[in-house]
């Protein structure tokens, strides 16, 4: 996968590596040495990332464009009324693709993009966030009448109405297996970046840990669409790099990334 991101003009300093992270075994940057502040981590050309009409124009099926132009049409839920809903139909739209580069490799291991982004595609199966999302029915009733609970059964019903348009007989016409759609649609949900419009993934930004308070660097989108990592402070060697994204509540980081926002110290007693 690195030698793939040299070969498409990725810029990894030698400062970074990708190791296993002891505490949930996903594979994670970390500085290999001390990294200085404002250093530059990762560069990221625009070319190597891909959005909904790269990828249709790559998989070149005259099928699946119109399908997203029917989907495009389609009444469907969104998590945030007040965020971009076009923007919330490509994140959705992107992970079916996915979907089906994993599930139908007769179909489209041939295809320009499946042939490009076969590296990408393998490497999510690697970072599964602990998510509530992925519960057994026991370990559910632990949240039962919280709102915790309340935010999980919302957007696992976001995510299930998709699931139901996606296995009808105007799209894949097969079941869609709800942990592999829900794993890809969390990575389209928390790694994908708006940029000129339009929802982009990004290869290997999926290997770093993001957070809004405790990041040790950023990422900077450059006027030609380029992407850099760039440190915000000194990151001392073994330190994992935490890119800052986007600040979320509590419940939402929980559950769409498996993880709590630990240094928000504004908490009421009664929220503890």
């Amino acid at each position: 996968y690195i030698n793939w991101g040299i070969n498409n003009y990725i810029v990894f300093s030698p400062s970074i590596e990708i190791l296993k992270d002891k505490n949930n075994n996903n594979k994670k940057f970390i500085a290999r040495d001390d990294i200085q502040r404002k250093q530059e981590i990762l560069k990221i050309p625009n070319n190597v990332l891909f959005n909904i009409d790269k990828s249709l124009d790559m998989i070149n099926s005259n099928e699946l464009k119109s399908q997203y132009e029917l989907f495009k049409n389609i009444d469907v839920t969104v998590y945030n009324l007040r965020g971009n809903i076009n923007i919330q139909k490509e994140e959705k739209f992107l992970a079916y693709i996915l979907y089906l580069m994993q599930h139908e490799p007769k179909l489209y291991n041939n295809t320009k993009f499946y042939q490009k982004y076969k590296l990408y595609i393998s490497s999510l199966d690697k970072n599964i966030p602990r998510s509530p999302l992925f519960y057994t029915g026991d370990q559910i009733e632990y949240l039962s009448g919280t709102y915790l609970g309340h935010i999980n059964d919302k957007v696992k019903k976001m995510f299930q109405e998709e699931m139901i348009i996606f296995k009808n007989g105007s799209f894949y016409n097969k079941s869609i297996e709800y942990k592999d759609y829900v794993r890809i649609r969390l990575e389209t949900h928390n790694r994908a970046l708006e940029i000129s419009g339009h929802l982009n993934l990004v290869p290997f930004l999926n290997y770093f840990d993001r957070d809004h308070m405790r990041c040790n660097a950023e990422y900077v989108i450059q006027k030609n669409g380029d992407i850099k990592i760039v440190s915000n402070r000194l990151i001392k060697k073994d330190e994992n790099i935490i890119v800052r994204f986007p600040r979320k509540t509590n419940t939402d980081r929980f559950v769409f990334e498996g993880e709590l926002n630990t240094n928000y110290k504004s908490y009421s007693d009664e929220y503890i």
